[in-house]
């Protein structure tokens, strides 16, 4: 099962890029890390549960019968997502000859000229990540440790007081799985991708109905907190930093399960904004004929700067590509 979750990791994410526009990656990636959440959720909540008396035909420990059910819904997810997800075959243009080192010559030459915003994307996913994998294989060990030192003296025998630890840091990435699947459904309710830019309130008619009245200060209140997708990725890699410093003067398990919760919101967003950047620029690229394809040189530039608030990261051009040019905030309507 392993090994069909690591293949598929990357392909799935890739499905996104193929079969939705550019206009439309940024809601495909949301729907992934809200999938995600509600697996992560899922598979909390399972592992509090006694499957085996809930569901003993599937076998005889916990781990036989959730790696029977986890293997059922993978089969399952795949043979729906194969049957519905509509594909084209990649069409090459005829090569002089069959060269067998062509893969990795075309690997390193898209590897010299990935545009900018992808290289700046990677980089900055390259350190992110260094905290992000202590985090996933340590955050419950964490809590665990910390409810141990704190009941050491309780009187207990010592396997007993760590079966309660790794309860209790199960709890706290139980509600870390809420806070991201949360998160990824309100969150990008307050985003806006450059594919389709800041979305502008279109005046109508007043009403005199209460909830149309409602809706219409939600609209604007939701419109001032717009913020582009390289800024909202910011805030919440500020956001997991603030709360790793905060590990450093931490000692109870509760200010611990609340510190890996504040984490859900920035894994939210962390399985969600690179992906969409890459594949909005990805798209970009292949409305290019082949052949500009493979001869177009390193792109870069900054993304379109469409408020004061908004980081800059990439400027789009026709194509969706990248500039050289310095972000201009969109001048206000004369209308």
């Amino acid at each position: 099962m392993d090994f069909a979750i690591n293949c598929l990791q990357a392909s799935l994410r890739a499905i996104i890029v193929d079969v939705l526009p550019a206009s439309r990656q940024d809601a495909g990636t949301a729907w992934a890390s809200r999938m995600i959440g509600v697996g992560n959720v899922t598979g909390y909540l399972m592992g509090f549960l006694d499957l085996v008396h809930l569901l003993p035909f599937l076998g005889s420990t916990h781990m036989q019968v959730l790696t029977t059910i986890a293997s059922t819904v993978l089969g399952v997810t795949v043979a729906i997502t194969c049957y519905f997800t509509p594909e084209k075959p990649l069409v090459r243009p005829p090569t002089e000859a069959n060269d067998s080192l062509e893969a990795f010559r075309a690997l390193f030459t898209s590897l010299r000229s990935l545009p900018l915003v992808i290289k700046r994307t990677f980089r900055i996913q390259l350190f992110a990540w260094i905290g992000w994998f202590p985090f996933l294989f340590y955050g419950t060990t964490y809590v665990a440790d910390l409810y141990v030192a704190a009941h050491s003296t309780d009187g207990g025998s010592e396997a007993e007081t760590m079966e309660r630890g790794t309860r209790a840091g199960s709890l706290a990435m139980f509600v870390h799985a809420l806070a991201s699947l949360a998160s990824s459904l309100i969150l990008p309710m307050f985003t806006y991708s450059a594919a389709v830019g800041l979305p502008q309130q279109q005046p109508g008619p007043r009403s005199l109905s209460v909830l149309s009245n409602i809706k219409r200060v939600l609209d604007g209140i939701r419109a001032r907190l717009m913020v582009s997708l390289p800024t909202m990725w910011a805030m919440s890699l500020v956001i997991f930093s603030l709360a790793m410093l905060l590990t450093l003067v931490t000692s109870t398990v509760f200010v611990a399960s609340m510190i890996l919760a504040i984490c859900g919101i920035s894994w939210a967003v962390a399985m969600w904004v690179p992906f969409s950047i890459i594949g909005e620029t990805i798209r970009g690229v292949a409305s290019l004929p082949y052949e500009s394809q493979m001869h177009a040189a390193p792109v870069s530039g900054d993304y379109v700067q469409l408020s004061n608030n908004d980081i800059p990261m990439e400027v789009i051009d026709d194509h969706g590509l990248g500039q050289d040019a310095d972000p201009q905030p969109v001048p206000p309507s004369t209308e």
